[in-house]
């Protein structure tokens, strides 16, 4: 048989690529979770006959090579330009609008989690709690069928209403969590339902903490370097005196900021130095204030600054702490606020 020479190039560019990829995916480090993107990366799964015959073995595989491939960022990136260029506004499940306004749509084929959460959702405001569950922003600014039927199974969402007329938004243009207009607007909502005054912005210092915060929303949709977010934090007299303990391992937190985190990708993390599973914020002055129990998700690492002016809080996320923790007396509120994404998502959240 016969060969010339760019058969030959040919060959060699796919035994290259092949190899490269091949061999990179298992001599990359497996970092289990992904600054860039802000989210756990799927790991090896274990081998079972169970998911072998169900199929789960070979897409969970799918998965984890997916995310270890090597340049996986650049391969987003490139996939983006192709897809803008054919005239798409979405990529990665990532919507982009004109005014530079990005949110990821996810797709949730099976809407059984976000149910029984729902569920579990209502037993806590019939004994009392408030609720705060706060939409998807592109379930408020880009809308579409999904968002429909998540709206519907979510039922009545008075924060719906709420961030959709808050200003220029209520979400980061590049990162799906609330900005400050928003978690001023979700704090407000909040005390109303307390029965409590909320303070007004003016009552606050709204000071800007960092001018390059581009987030996940931007990095799961692959665009190039766009105008990027402003970290901005409701300051106020004696924030930095109220005393904040973490009983994570390790934790290091002792205060509601975290001025270190503005150096690194997720800028977000700024506030309460990211997600923990146990909190308990304790005022300065030491006197005995009103109690909040809040179970929450990382929507609410924004506001829980604003909330602690007023009130002692203990807080838990169950995403990291399986252990509901101690509540210090029978006289407590309880706040559910979180994003319906976690709701969707989060097996057994509210159990």
């Amino acid at each position: 048989k016969r060969s010339n020479f760019f058969d030959i190039i040919f060959i060699l560019c796919l035994i290259f690529i092949v190899s490269f990829f091949g061999i990179g995916v298992y001599a990359k480090p497996y970092t289990g979770f992904s600054e860039e993107e802000n989210r756990v990366l799927a790991a090896m799964p274990e081998f079972s006959f169970g998911s072998l015959f169900s199929g789960k073995l070979f897409k969970d595989i799918g998965n984890f090579y997916a995310d270890k491939i090597p340049s996986r960022g650049l391969m987003i990136r490139a996939k983006a330009l192709c897809e803008l260029s054919l005239g798409k506004k979405e990529n990665n499940s990532v919507i982009f609008s004109d005014n530079g306004r990005m949110a990821d749509r996810g797709y949730y084929g099976d809407l059984t989690i976000l149910k029984q959460n729902i569920e579990h959702m209502e037993e806590l405001k019939n004994n009392g709690a408030i609720l705060a569950l706060i939409p998807r922003s592109a379930d408020i600014y880009f809308g579409g069928e999904g968002s429909a039927r998540i709206c519907a199974v979510a039922g009545d969402m008075p924060l719906f209403d709420v961030l959709s007329d808050t200003g220029r938004g209520a979400y980061y243009y590049t990162d799906h969590h609330l900005d400050s207009d928003g978690a001023f607007a979700v704090y407000r909502y909040i005390m109303e339902e307390l029965g409590k005054v909320p303070l007004s912005q003016d009552d606050f210092q709204l000071t800007v903490m960092s001018d390059s915060f581009l987030g996940t929303a931007y990095s799961k949709g692959g665009l190039l370097p766009i105008t990027a977010d402003r970290i901005k934090a409701w300051r106020y007299s004696g924030d930095n005196d109220i005393s904040v303990k973490c009983s994570d391992v390790g934790c290091g937190i002792d205060s509601l900021y975290a001025s270190y985190e503005l150096y690194n990708k997720d800028k977000y993390r700024y506030f309460l130095g990211g997600n923990h599973g146990i909190l308990t914020v304790r005022g300065a002055d030491k006197e005995e204030r009103e109690q909040l129990f809040i179970i929450k998700d990382s929507f609410a690492n924004s506001v829980i600054p604003l909330l602690a002016r007023h009130f002692d809080l203990t807080v838990w996320d169950p995403r990291y702490s399986s252990t509901p923790p101690d509540i210090p007396s029978d006289n407590v509120t309880t706040v559910l606020l979180c994003g319906i994404d976690t709701l969707a998502t989060v097996k057994g959240f509210l159990n």
